[in-house]
């Protein structure tokens, strides 16, 4: 999993790279509140643990318009961060809210099937007497789903 994600990271680095046609150390810099945002709005859960990959490339997208629309309607820079920084808070907010509901986060509901957000109870095994004479007890079997 780690060899995945340090491919991923490179080749999203190179072709940002490729596309700005230069590089310097200032590049990236300020984008972890980008990154964690995103994962928060793609429904990845605060206290860990809980997410999906589908969940996390939403969230990156929706970051994206947003840092995009912002630049279009020409809003400064600071304003900027304090845009995400809401964002994410009511992000945090939403998930702190669906958790002590005991509800999954929106973009869960969209991700996963219905079964699994309805959290239907799982079914006690079914207990089948195994084979034996009349006079003897049988033992129980369980079998398993």
């Amino acid at each position: 999993m780690m060899m995945n994600m340090s491919i991923l990271a490179s080749l999203a680095g190179m072709t940002f790279v490729a596309r700005s046609v230069a590089s310097g150390p200032q590049d990236g810099l300020s984008w972890e509140l980008d990154a964690i945002a995103a994962v928060f709005i793609g429904g990845a859960a605060v206290s860990g643990g809980i997410g999906t990959v589908t969940g996390s490339i939403i969230g990156g997208l929706v970051m994206a318009v947003l840092n995009n629309g912002l630049e279009l309607l020409g809003v400064g820079s600071d304003r900027v961060q304090i845009i995400k920084g809401m964002v994410l808070l009511v992000a945090v907010g939403v998930d702190v809210w669906n958790k002590s509901q005991r509800r999954p986060s929106i973009t869960g509901l969209l991700t996963r099937g219905r079964n699994a957000v309805a959290g239907a109870p799982n079914k006690p095994a079914a207990q089948v007497p195994a084979s034996g004479s009349a006079d003897t007890p049988r033992p129980l079997v369980t079998t398993g789903h």
